[in-house]
């Protein structure tokens, strides 16, 4: 884990409130955190130190400062700030306005040179661009967290938190791998119908769904060996001999093949044929089909009492799923595409590596990987991100895999059946523009 230097610039008497906020966070969160003080440069005159080697900067504002943002950004790159990373942390709580220091302004407002702004003339080069614009293109050495207008400070934390890719929610490690868990289970069968469309993260105790990105539209890092990467840190374990690499779809109007020739002339033709087939749902009201079937009968008295009694036990809902067969080649290809990337995700094919750290590594992003020296050159999707402060250096350790993972099989009911009583359907196949 990391070790954070936090500080605050003059704001309003409530500054170190705001700096043991963030620091009693950071410890939450299994990282180490000081107190650094109060004023306007006491997080520069630190990371002027030899003390501040390894550690990453944090500076608390009321305000935006075009000259100071440029000042951080050259302080890193050209070696007189010790710091790894520095972060600014907006005191968004103060806001009375959008304009300044709030996400929405910052996002929307364009930098100016602040009236006590004593840094180079190099700051005119942020001065008319918005805040994020900056901070997005330098991301490399500063990165920025902020909050609504007016809000408490504890959002503005949540969000830093969570900006550094930790959890907000970590009194304990084992109570939080417990409500994750617990969370899993509860939406895999959801999930299921969905499963290789849909890729599923749990952060702060919210399950966030979305459809799985197209890497080639969606991918804005790389890795690249000799570059960023530690070449001795680089274990790639290859795809599995067994892995289909020859997929053949049938559906209403003929076939559709999904073929990795590079795949079959190592291991030869492992073939899989599959239908095209999508997913429905019938929810019976088994109340109502309790009482439909009581009408019909012509039972004496006593058998409808009887009935009567059994509708009382068994009136809850019940979901039947039914497969039918695909008729349109868009569905038919959307489905291969589907099972071809299920294949991927299930091929044993991983890479793990280690580099330099950065917030912009973490769970859930595509990565292009050129390892010319291992034969790797494609998108791969980021399934750990391990930050770690080992020796004062900030690290990240990779595992990288070729697409997301699933939410396992659906349990089917053996004993449901299509009930034609039935009418109410929600037709859950999806489309993908996934390529084959």
């Amino acid at each position: 884990m990391s070790n954070f230097w936090v500080c605050s610039d003059n704001i309003d008497g409530k500054e170190n409130k705001r700096i043991n906020t963030l620091c009693d966070a950071l410890k939450k969160a299994g990282h180490t955190a000081h107190n650094g003080g109060v004023g306007p440069n006491t997080v520069q005159s630190h990371g002027l130190t030899s003390n501040a080697k390894g550690q990453i900067g944090v500076f608390i504002v009321g305000g935006s400062d075009a000259g100071m943002y440029v000042d951080f950004r050259d302080g890193l790159k050209r070696g007189y700030y010790h710091y790894k990373y520095m972060w600014v942390v907006f005191a968004s709580d103060t806001a009375t306005t959008d304009k300044w220091i709030t996400c929405n302004g910052l996002s929307n407002t364009s930098l100016v040179r602040a009236w006590d702004d004593n840094y180079s003339g190099s700051s005119i080069e942020s001065v008319g661009k918005t805040a994020k614009s900056y901070f997005d293109s330098n991301k490399k050495y500063i990165g920025y967290a902020c909050g609504k207008k007016g809000c408490d400070f504890k959002e503005v934390t949540d969000n830093f938190i969570k900006a550094i890719g930790g959890d907000t929610d970590s009194s304990s490690s084992s109570n939080s791998s417990s409500g994750a868990s617990s969370c899993k289970e509860a939406v895999q069968k959801l999930l299921t119908h969905w499963d290789g469309y849909v890729e599923c993260r749990i952060r702060d105790g919210v399950v966030h769904i979305h459809k799985i990105r197209e890497p080639q539209k969606n991918c804005t890092l790389l890795l690249q060996e000799g570059v960023n990467v530690f070449s001795s840190s680089i274990k790639v374990t290859d795809v599995n001999p067994d892995t289909v690499n020859h997929l053949i779809v049938h559906w209403s109007g003929g076939t559709i093949t999904f073929k990795d020739e590079e795949l079959i002339n190592r291991f030869g033709d492992i073939v899989k044929e599959v239908d095209a087939v999508k997913t429905i749902s019938n929810t019976v009201d088994k109340k109502e089909s309790n009482k439909n079937k009581s009408n019909k009968s012509n039972n004496n008295t006593s058998n409808s009492n009887n009935n009567s009694e059994s509708e009382s036990k068994n009136n809850s809902s019940k979901t039947n799923t039914i497969l039918r067969p695909i008729t349109k080649y868009e569905d038919a290809l959307s489905f291969g595409n589907i099972e071809w990337n299920k294949i991927k995700r299930d091929n044993g094919h991983t890479i793990e590596c280690q580099v330099q750290g950065s917030p912009e590594w973490r769970v859930g992003e595509w990565v292009r990987v050129i390892f010319p020296s291992f034969g790797e050159n494609g998108y791969m999707y980021t399934s750990r991100a391990s930050h770690s402060d080992d020796g004062g250096d900030w690290n990240v350790n990779l595992a990288l895999v070729d697409y997301p993972p699933g939410w396992g099989a659906e349990t089917t009911d053996d004993n449901s059946t299509d009930d034609e009583d039935s009418e109410s359907t929600d037709d859950t196949s999806s489309d993908t523009t996934s390529e084959s």
